[in-house]
């Protein structure tokens, strides 16, 4: 249960008010804060206030001018990352940027560059750092519990969504690529992939991608059009396997020596609460973060290589 201690009340800006700006509002509160929210769309903002009676705006610059607020929540379309973080930044705010931290590096690198100039911190919304099934797949890994060599590690990340505009690579892979990084602190090597769209003309909604990571092999499953929500990942190593759920928050272990099959004890946490009280520490007492400007600069890096691969 770490982060989820209450905070001492402070008002916190959420740009960005649809689902997952509204998560992010519904977790802020319960922490013991006050939120105002901006978006540009009036029928999202009505229902966000009337959810959870927050203040709204439907001009983000409110929250940037507004000198109460030193911790900003940015939720908006992945597009607008950039712009909206460049000027939080710049206008003397530590700011929580929902993955990808950018659309290109370039970009990713700039804004760490504006950070260290107006000496605000980063944290990127790579949620599943603060999964504790994922923290206590991190430590067995680092144990060496699934033996001295890690075979391969499998992941299937796949929903049914509807049929939008989006690009499952910087969408949905970031996830999967910066869990690796998380456990490993590397990114994927040598990878290949393959895609296609299914109910639009262009643009992957299916893709398959593998790699390595030293000698470990390394596949991802993705998929928008599976009526099932799966996030779940396989890893095998000389010893010992295991499957994580990684929203139920189960690790089973398969036991190769025993032929036996159990399921570790563990305390499912709220990640997107975890991420959340971690973020505001850091605005407010300087906590260093293990999701830095840094970490989100490295995997926006690898999905934009695999989103260069994807069109060859």
């Amino acid at each position: 249960m770490r982060y989820l201690k209450m905070l001492e009340k402070r008002l916190i800006g959420v740009i960005g008010a649809g689902r997952q700006g509204q998560n992010h509002i519904r977790d802020i509160i319960s922490l013991g804060c006050d939120v105002i929210a901006a978006d540009i769309n009036e029928a999202t903002l009505k229902q966000a206030k009337e959810k959870f009676n927050c203040q709204t705006t439907m001009d983000y610059k409110e929250i940037l001018n507004n000198t109460n607020i030193t911790a900003v929540s940015i939720c908006a379309p992945n597009s607008e990352h950039y712009k909206i973080a460049k000027e939080a930044l710049e206008s003397g705010k530590n700011i929580l940027i929902e993955k990808p931290m950018a659309d290109t590096y370039s970009d990713a690198k700039s804004l760490i560059e504006i950070s260290k100039k107006a000496g605000k911190s980063i944290c990127v919304g790579h949620v599943f750092r603060f999964n504790d099934a994922i923290v206590e797949l991190k430590r067995l890994v680092e144990q060496k519990y699934f033996g001295d060599n890690i075979f391969f590690i499998k992941f299937v990340w796949n929903n049914l969504e509807p049929i939008w505009n989006r690009d499952i690579i910087f969408d949905l892979a970031s996830h999967p690529y910066d869990i690796l990084h998380f456990i490993f602190n590397k990114t994927l090597e040598n990878p290949s992939f393959i895609g296609a769209p299914c109910r639009r003309e262009t643009g992957n909604e299916v893709a398959f991608i593998t790699g390595n990571i030293g000698k470990t092999l390394v596949s991802m499953d993705l998929s928008w059009v599976f009526p099932e929500k799966i996030r779940q990942i396989v890893i095998v190593g000389s010893e010992k396997a295991a499957t994580i759920g990684c929203v139920e928050q189960t690790i089973d272990i398969y036991d190769f020596k025993t032929k036996s099959k159990t399921r570790l004890w563990h305390e499912a946490n709220n990640a997107l609460r975890a991420e959340l009280a971690h973020f505001i520490n850091i605005a407010y007492a300087n906590i260093p973060t293990h999701s830095s400007g840094e970490v989100g600069a490295e995997i926006v890096k690898s999905l934009e290589e695999l989103r260069e691969l994807s069109k060859k």
